[in-house]
């Protein structure tokens, strides 16, 4: 064998490698950057709850919770029994369904125009961020911090509920001797509040007064092995993914070539993740849902894919971008094909031109798809052929 045939034996042997070797690249860069994203977004309460904090500004999700504690108060109250013993004989149990109804949206109304209130919004963000640390501490295996007797994720609604339950007094549904509690202040623990109103109104009430189910710790709870799987595997897939990059820079016959390819190839595998993200949503969102709240939990669903999104599609924009520099670099140093160069440059151009058209995700795939043709067309490009 002749040593030239010899050397594109081995050049082509190598040029294979390469290929193996990116490929397992691009799978470890995915993989290593949701693992990361999922950490610093759904494993970090203060991550989480930021994420979830605006849904409360959400007109549908404070109706629901509204409709949700309304109906609580209502029921725990037994306003429909108050109205009834109140009208009495048989007309009072023909109007009273009816009382309890009105009632009862006078009330959600009320707890509605409540939660949307600039003194409420503080309140808000520290239940929401309360949620989010018994959420993810349930995510990392402790079932205990979370403990209701339903199994389900809470929102302490009390100092909204509370400030609502006026009307029944003006309605005659409350004795009006009752001085109902300064129940306003968020720093108030759950148990004392619901033990002072307790108290004022004479009831025993149910452990959950006041509090909204906004999600289920069963669906938490079944996410146990991935979330100790991605904690575990982390940083080994950061490793992975750069020391695979490098060995297959190294192997490479044309390493230019190779990191190109590699930064195309995750970019795409990137910009697939958010809208794959978006059709597992529904199904995530039924997963967590409370009885009665899949508006809330269909909206807290939404806010963490969003976030989750962000991070992978500035992983996925980097490897663009690193993949059209690579591009434009090879095609400015092609003799007397400078003009060329400006080709990648102006496919990023039309991408983020793109992206404010039509959204991030079809931008960057939009992107990774004209980045790959202009690849595949460089050598027409340069003028010559594949060696």
């Amino acid at each position: 064998m002749s040593a030239g045939a010899s050397s594109a034996g081995s050049s082509r042997g190598r040029s294979a490698g390469a290929g193996v070797v990116g490929a397992l690249a691009v799978a470890a860069i995915l993989l290593a950057s949701v693992a990361a994203t999922l950490h610093a977004v759904v494993l970090s309460p203060s991550a989480l709850g930021a994420a979830v904090a605006p849904v409360g500004a959400n007109p549908q999700v404070r109706a629901a919770v509204a409709g949700q504690a309304a109906a609580e108060v209502v029921s725990a109250l037994d306003v429909e029994g108050r109205a009834a013993g109140l009208i009495g004989g048989p007309l009072g149990s023909v109007t009273a369904p009816a009382i309890a109804r009105a009632v009862q949206a006078e009330l959600a109304s009320a707890i509605d125009d409540a939660l949307a209130s600039p003194a409420f919004a503080e309140h808000w963000r520290q239940m929401v961020d309360a949620a989010a640390d018994g959420a993810v501490a349930v995510l990392e295996g402790d079932s205990s911090a979370i403990t209701t007797s339903h199994g389900v994720v809470y929102l302490n609604l009390l100092p909204a509920v509370a400030g609502t339950l006026d009307a029944l007094k003006a309605h005659g549904l409350l004795d009006a001797s009752v001085r109902l509690p300064d129940l306003s202040s968020p720093a108030t623990p759950a148990r004392q509040a619901l033990a002072s109103l307790s108290s004022a109104l004479g009831l025993d009430l149910p452990p959950d007064f006041g509090q909204v189910a906004i999600a289920q710790t069963a669906a938490l709870e079944q996410a146990q092995a991935a979330v100790a799987a991605i904690e575990a595997a982390t940083l080994a897939l950061d490793l992975a993914a750069l020391g695979l990059t490098l060995a297959a820079v190294v192997i490479a016959v044309d390493r230019p070539a190779t990191l190109i390819r590699i930064g195309l190839g995750a970019a795409f595998a990137m910009a697939l993740v958010p809208p794959l993200l978006r059709l597992a949503e529904g199904a995530i969102s039924a997963s967590l849902a409370a009885p009665g709240m899949s508006v809330v939990a269909a909206a807290i669903t939404d806010a963490i894919v969003g976030a989750v999104s962000w991070p992978l599609r500035a992983v996925a924009g980097a490897c663009l971008a690193v993949a059209a520099a690579g591009m434009a670099a090879l095609l400015w140093t092609a003799a007397g094909r400078r003009r060329t160069a400006a080709l990648p440059v102006l496919a990023g151009a039309l991408a983020a031109l793109a992206w404010l058209a039509i959204g991030p995700d079809p931008a960057l795939l939009a992107a990774a798809v004209l980045l790959t043709g202009l690849w595949i067309a460089r050598f027409r490009l340069l003028g010559s052929a594949p060696a």
